[in-house]
């Protein structure tokens, strides 16, 4: 029996994508959704205030710390774009769209991450691309409304869902309203479809995917392009970020929703505990780094086990917000300017993730790395693959929790000289 054909997906970034085609540029949503749609049009919206340059960044005696240069120090200045297009496939498992056979667009993820291989009939990435058996990835269904694309390989994390899928959404829920166009998303879970309605999107206005692979006749594409037409964006370049002023604008929606219909506890310093989640990182003894942090007035929060709205409020006066990294720490967001939020980082594990939270949302950031065992990793599986290890620390509880009472402590005093500073100076 022969071998079913395999093709090449090439990747292509949103920008460079958009100039290769010579999309046709327009001002607005409406001139975006006017009919018929003919050749690719593409809506680029204005530059936002930038945010300031530098991070707040807390640094400690007696800690590990991961160095930034002077460029992560500073948010990735983009500008959010949307493209309209014919006859794409989409596969929402992985995000990836597909304008043309053999190039893809991947939500300007600038690398293939593991959860591309979930991607139809993958056989391997090779050269930069990620090989399928064109047998295995055929669309199962055609939808002919226009169809705002929200799918994403990491659209189920919460984080990631609130960061990068709902603000693409922003400028689109008049018109979702009004029927003119649906959001294409995987099948929801309950707080993801929680954060719709309190955006005030219509369920109806929703089409959730179950397929791996659908034919959109109508589609628009969300994307980022540089701040600047005369500064394309690189193939390689840097992730860029969403712009800031989208995700400010998203919280605070979410925020002043949520904040009409849910009560519950808003402690000043929680500690967001991750135990009992099945993941590859794991803080091994974080039973006993609960109960330093509840010594020092944290309160331990599972946010997984709250509802939505109840999230939201219990991190709403959150002066100081500590945990293990993961998507729980994204609720950091919903706290007060000026909040203290503190990582604790795996030593194998490298990303810009919070710093770029605590950049828009005005915090301080103190990121500490710990050791890990590799003795106690295990394999990560992807179906019958070993994509990677995981990563599994031990921190000394009592010496962290030392590190952390200092940190609030400076922190605390600043905040007291600056006071006392204006109240002098309005004197």
């Amino acid at each position: 029996m022969l071998n079913p054909p395999v093709v090449a997906l090439k990747p292509s970034s949103f920008d460079s994508y958009c100039r290769s085609i010579e999309a046709t540029p327009v001002a607005s949503a409406q001139m975006l959704l006017a009919d018929p749609i003919k050749t690719a049009r593409v809506w680029t919206l204005a530059s936002g205030e930038p945010i300031p340059r530098h991070s707040r960044i807390v640094t400690v005696q007696g800690a590990r710390q991961p160095s930034y240069d002077d460029a992560a120090r500073v948010y990735p200045q983009s500008r959010q774009a949307f493209l309209r297009l014919r006859c794409v496939t989409v596969f929402p498992r992985t995000g990836l769209v597909m304008p043309e056979q053999g190039v893809v667009l991947r939500n300007d993820l600038r690398e293939w991450v593991p959860d591309h291989r979930l991607t139809p009939g993958f056989v391997d990435f090779v050269d930069g691309a990620v090989m399928v058996r064109t047998s295995d990835n055929r669309p199962l269904r055609r939808i002919h409304q226009t169809a705002l694309v929200l799918c994403h390989a990491f659209e189920h994390n919460y984080g990631h869902w609130l960061l990068d899928c709902l603000p693409r959404l922003l400028p689109w829920v008049g018109e979702l309203r009004e029927k003119r166009l649906v959001a294409l998303v995987r099948p929801l879970q309950g707080w993801q479809s929680r954060t719709l309605e309190l955006l005030d999107v219509p369920a109806t206005a929703v089409s959730e995917v179950p397929e791996p692979s659908i034919v959109c006749d109508d589609v628009i594409v969300p994307g980022l392009r540089a701040s600047h037409d005369t500064q394309p964006v690189p193939e390689h370049a840097v992730n860029l970020r969403p712009p800031a002023a989208a995700l400010i604008d998203t919280v605070k929606l979410l925020r002043e929703a949520a904040g009409a219909t849910a009560t519950v506890e808003q402690p000043d310093r929680i500690y967001v505990s991750r135990r009992g989640i099945s993941s590859f990182r794991e803080l091994h003894n974080e039973h006993e780094v609960e109960a330093a942090m509840s010594r020092l007035g944290f309160a331990i929060l599972r946010p997984e086990t709250l509802p939505f709205d109840q999230q939201v409020i219990a991190f709403s006066r959150a002066k100081v917000i500590a945990g293990p990294h993961g998507a729980g720490l994204t609720n950091a967001v919903f706290a007060p300017k000026g909040c203290l939020v503190i990582d604790m980082l795996p030593e194998t594990w490298h990303t810009n993730w919070m710093l770029r939270v605590t950049q828009v949302f005005g915090h301080h950031y103190l990121p500490i790395v710990h050791a890990c065992d590799p003795a106690l990793s295990k394999p990560i599986m992807l179906g019958s693959d070993i994509i990677a290890h995981s990563h599994v620390v031990k921190v000394p509880a009592d010496a962290f929790a030392d590190v952390v009472a200092g940190a609030i402590g400076r922190l605390e005093n600043g905040r007291t000289g600056e006071s006392s500073a204006r109240r002098k100076a309005e004197h």
